[in-house]
């Protein structure tokens, strides 16, 4: 570790006796400029030699040190808790950058640290004063031509917005015409002629239903229909239709109940409407804020936060637009992959080595 230290021009500050020690001392000094920790594993204390195999544990400070918002770059932690980026556009991220995006293990001393390390290690072993390391250069993975569509990051945030406004004024219109009716006693009029409550609601809700399916077969047509006749591209272009209007139907009922619930619970017309505008308005901030952490939430979380229709609405919308961005689908890329790629068996997605993974082998090799 000497020699690892030497090349970064650090000194080695303090060694520990186990990873526990370790893991206190960073906590305990994280205002002093400290490049990283190097954990091994605890087995090896007292040992003089090391075995072929070599467990390093690299322990960076959990915000990054380098940050560069010219490049796109916002964020300040390492996201080590996702693969990929919620949203997936065409393209690599940020194109520009020739030493790799987010979370820049380059920029930050990762790479160079883990070469080092993994340097010495090799020449522990190697045992030979002459032996030299073979020069190592990285490059970015290359990625296939692309069509910069900027538009799906402009509609990540502003198609649930567009949806939720859409709707505002009906859902508000609907809930005073509701609560007005109960105000002027017309239900228990109704109710006194022999009209059963539940065939009342259902009226109502047939009605409602129609005025609103008529909203949604027009948006539908505005962004699945091509508009230019030399494209080939709408607002959604890789969207299912059928897919998409279940879903408004659904946001649809939701809007529906909504409103039920809020006549019901009221019995001035004003009063009702100014509640339910709040409560529309507040199911859809939950959103604005948990956007950007979509990735971190649990599957209970997420079930609870869609209690608010507004923010499931606009999280269902999130995943539409990830999608579009994916210019395959998972099926017919894994089974056409193109001249260059291995295709599955058609029936690849009924197999316990796709759902359970392939059981991985851990025995030693040797040569």
């Amino acid at each position: 570790m000497n020699n690892v230290a030497a090349e970064f021009n650090f000194e080695k500050d303090n060694c520990f006796s186990n990873s526990q020690t370790l893991e206190t001392a960073l906590w305990d000094n994280m205002e002093a400029v400290t490049l990283a920790g190097i954990q091994f594993s605890d087995s090896l204390a007292g040992r003089t030699d090391l075995d072929d195999n070599l467990e390093v544990t690299i322990r960076f400070p959990s915000e990054l040190r380098v940050l560069n918002a010219s490049a796109g770059i916002l964020t300040s932690i390492w996201c080590t808790y996702a693969m990929f980026f919620p949203l997936q556009i065409p393209g690599p991220r940020n194109p520009d950058l020739n030493n790799g995006a987010l979370p820049r293990y380059f920029d930050e001393g990762f790479l160079t640290l883990q070469y080092y390390i993994s340097r010495e290690f090799i020449k522990y072993h190697v045992d030979n004063d002459s032996f030299q390391m073979p020069t190592l250069t990285m490059q970015r993975f290359p990625y296939p031509t692309w069509t910069h569509d900027p538009l799906l990051l402009a509609l990540q945030s502003f198609v649930g917005l567009m949806f939720m406004l859409t709707f505002v004024y009906p859902c508000l219109n609907i809930v005073k015409v509701l609560t007005t009716e109960k105000e002027k006693q017309l239900k228990e009029a109704m109710k006194i002629m022999g009209l059963p409550n539940w065939l009342h609601w259902t009226a109502w809700f047939i009605k409602i239903f129609i005025m609103l399916l008529i909203s949604i077969i027009l948006m539908l047509i505005l962004v699945k229909v091509r508009w230019f006749p030399d494209s080939d591209y709408s607002v959604l272009t890789l969207v299912d239709p059928f897919l998409l209007f279940v879903f408004l139907v659904c946001y649809a009922c939701a809007i529906i109940t909504f409103c039920f619930v809020i006549s019901v619970l009221f019995s001035k017309a004003n009063t009702a409407t100014t509640i339910a505008g709040f409560a529309w308005f507040l199911s859809y901030c939950i959103w604005t804020f948990l956007q950007n952490r979509y990735g971190t939430l649990s599957l209970a979380q997420k079930m609870l936060i869609c209690l608010a229709w507004n923010s499931a609405m606009a999280f269902g919308f999130q995943m539409i637009i990830m999608w579009e961005g994916t210019p395959d689908a998972l099926y017919v890329e894994a089974v056409f992959p193109g001249d260059y790629g291995v295709p599955k068996r058609w029936y690849f997605p009924f197999t316990k080595s796709f759902w359970c993974g392939n059981t991985k082998n851990t025995g030693k090799f040797t040569e």
